[in-house]
C-alpha cells in the first residue's frame, strides 16, 4: 500500500508506551521497527539486483510527491472533502466508535489510547495523500470498527443507554439504504 498508510503503525507505539514498562515498550518497538523495515529491505534488494533500485525509489517515494504537485488541491478543500466523505460514508461507525472510546476510557486507558491513536494516524495517512479516493478511507474502517464494536457492546450492557444503541441502528439502516442505492 502507499507509504502514508504505514503511519497507522504509530497506534502500536502509543499502546506499548501507555500499557507497558518503558523497557518492554522499547524492546517491542525495536522488533516492530525491524519487522516494518524488513519488507522494504527485501524489495529494495530485489529491485537493486535487477538494476532498478532508482525506479523503485522513484515510484514509491517520489511519484506521490509529483502527483500531489500536479493535482495540488488546497488543504482546506482536502479537509472539507475528508470531513464530508467520512461523515456521510462512515457515520454509524463514528457514532458507535465515539461511544466506545468514551465508555471504555476509565476502565481501559491503554486500549482506548491505542484506538484513538489508530483512528488519528489513519486519518492523517488519508489526508496526507490529498487525493481522497474512496478506497483511501478503507484505512480508517478497521480502527473505527473495533472502537464501534466496543461502543456497541458497552451500550448494550447499559440499559439506560439503549436509546443510543437504537440511534446507531437507525444510522446503520440509513447507511445500508444509501449503499444499496449506490451499488
Amino acid at each position: 500500500y502507499k507509504v502514508p498508510a504505514a503511519g497507522i503503525a504509530l497506534a502500536w507505539l502509543v499502546l506499548w508506551l501507555v500499557a507497558l514498562p518503558r523497557r518492554d515498550a522499547l524492546v517491542r518497538t525495536g522488533w516492530f521497527a525491524a519487522g516494518m523495515l524488513a519488507p522494504w529491505l527485501v524489495a529494495a534488494l530485489w529491485f537493486a539486483a535487477h538494476g532498478a533500485l532508482g525506479a523503485f525509489v522513484d515510484s514509491v517515494f517520489f511519484y506521490q510527491r509529483h502527483w500531489i504537485a500536479m493535482i495540488d488541491p488546497p488543504w482546506r478543500d482536502v479537509a472539507d472533502q475528508f470531513v464530508s466523505t467520512a461523515a456521510v460514508a462512515l457515520a454509524p461507525l463514528w457514532v458507535a466508535a465515539a461511544g466506545g472510546i468514551a465508555l471504555t476510557w476509565r476502565r481501559d486507558r491503554a486500549r482506548t489510547a491505542c484506538l484513538v491513536a489508530w483512528i488519528a494516524s489513519a486519518t492523517i495517512a488519508i489526508v496526507l495523500q490529498r487525493q481522497l479516493a474512496g478506497y483511501h478511507f478503507l484505512l480508517l474502517v478497521p480502527a473505527l470498527a473495533v472502537a464501534a464494536a466496543l461502543g456497541i457492546a458497552e451500550l448494550a450492557a447499559r440499559p439506560r443507554w439503549r436509546v443510543a444503541l437504537a440511534a446507531i441502528a437507525v444510522l446503520v439502516g440509513l447507511s445500508a439504504r444509501d449503499w444499496i442505492r449506490a451499488y
